[in-house]
């Protein structure tokens, strides 16, 4: 069964840039799944599964959300894990604090509430995953370095996953933000 979500999409050359920063990682640090490069992005709002009818409706509400919203800046931040030390779920990539992003997170969220999907009422924390599923023996250690790199956000996109596929998320819709 699929499963949709909003997301930022990230320019090519900050999914290169990932890429590169999960190999040195990989060699280091046993996760199960690492994730593709074409499967980089910021998560904005993750809606589960979706019928058609309001799959429609979160779409037009988004699209209308973030019509006139301007292009903006982001920066790579530090590499952190959700789940304690021992046991991590994800290894992620932050991206340092944005007033803009979370404008468009904000938007693209209550678009989907009024949407009527129940989404998930943690506060919203930019990141991008990288790995899923320690498998290590030892506790995850890394020392904090920032990887810094800046980049231009242009479009917001509705996702459908396909976990059977690699990479595994297909774009539905696209939003250009204004240049």
């Amino acid at each position: 069964m699929s499963h949709y979500f909003f997301a930022l999409v990230l320019p090519n050359e900050v999914k290169q840039r990932l890429k590169q920063i999960n190999e040195e990682l990989q060699a280091r640090f046993p996760f199960k799944n690492w994730v593709h490069l074409e499967d980089y992005h910021i998560t904005l709002a993750f809606l589960g599964h979706a019928d058609e009818p309001q799959l429609q409706e979160a779409i037009k509400l988004s699209e209308k959300a973030i019509k006139n919203t301007s292009t903006f800046f982001l920066e790579l931040g530090t590499i952190g894990i959700f789940g304690p030390a021992k046991a991590p779920r994800i290894l992620w990539m932050g991206t340092k604090e944005a007033d803009s992003l979370i404008d468009v997170q904000k938007r693209v969220y209550q678009a989907c509430i009024h949407a009527k999907f129940k989404l998930d009422e943690k506060p919203f924390k930019s990141h991008i995953t990288l790995a899923r599923k320690w498998i290590g023996a030892n506790e995850f250690l890394l020392e904090t370095n920032s990887h810094d790199m800046k980049f231009k956000a242009t479009e917001v996109a509705l996702f459908r996953t396909n976990p059977k596929n690699t990479p595994k998320y297909e774009k539905v819709q696209s939003f250009k933000l204004q240049a």
